[in-house]
C-alpha cells in the first residue's frame, strides 16, 4: 500500500510523502516548490522510530538535500518543520478532547449507571482503539461505581 499524502507548507511549497516497502518500513518525502521537485529524502526503519509527526525524518532529509534554496525558502521551510511537532500535538489533543466530550455525553443520554458506563466504554474503545486502549481482563467483574471512577479518570485525562 503506497499511499501518498501531501504536507503543505504554503500554496507553492509542499512535501509529497509516501510509505514503501513490504511492511511500509520506508518513508519517502519529496520537496516540491512551485511545481518543481527540488529534492527527496527517505528513511528506512526496522523498529518504528519516535518522530514528532509522520514523515518528520524523511522531510528533514529532503530539506537538507535541497541545493540552491533562497534564504527566504530556507527560513520558511525550516520553521515549518520545526513547528510540525507542535501542530501535530495540537491536532491530537483536539481529537482526544473530542473523544472525551463524546464519551461524557453518556451522562446525558443514559439513565442508569450501567448504561452510562457502557456508553463511555464503547465510545472510548471506538475512539482510542488505534492508540492501544485495552480494557482490563476483570472489567466485567468490577462494580459499576469502580467502572465509573476509572472511566471518568480516563475521560478527564483526555
Amino acid at each position: 500500500m503506497n499511499k501518498t499524502s501531501y504536507k503543505e507548507v504554503n500554496k507553492n511549497i509542499f512535501f509529497r510523502c509516501s510509505y514503501h516497502g513490504r511492511y511500509n518500513q520506508t518513508e519517502r518525502a519529496i520537496l516540491v516548490i512551485n511545481d518543481n521537485e527540488k529534492a527527496s529524502g527517505s528513511y528506512h526503519w526496522v523498529n518504528r522510530p519516535w518522530q514528532s509527526f509522520d514523515f518528520d525524518i524523511a522531510m528533514n532529509k529532503a530539506f537538507q538535500n535541497t541545493k540552491n534554496l533562497s534564504p527566504y525558502y530556507k527560513r520558511l521551510i525550516k520553521k515549518w518543520l520545526k513547528n510540525g511537532g507542535k501542530r501535530e500535538e495540537k491536532r491530537v489533543n483536539k481529537e482526544l478532547g473530542m473523544i472525551g466530550v463524546i464519551a461524557k455525553m453518556g451522562d446525558i443520554f443514559c439513565d442508569t449507571q450501567k448504561s452510562k458506563n457502557d456508553w463511555k466504554a464503547r465510545m472510548l474503545k471506538a475512539g482510542l482503539s488505534n492508540q492501544g486502549l485495552v480494557m482490563p481482563n476483570n472489567w466485567d467483574s468490577l462494580s459499576e461505581e469502580e467502572k465509573e471512577n476509572r472511566l471518568d479518570k480516563v475521560i478527564n485525562n483526555l
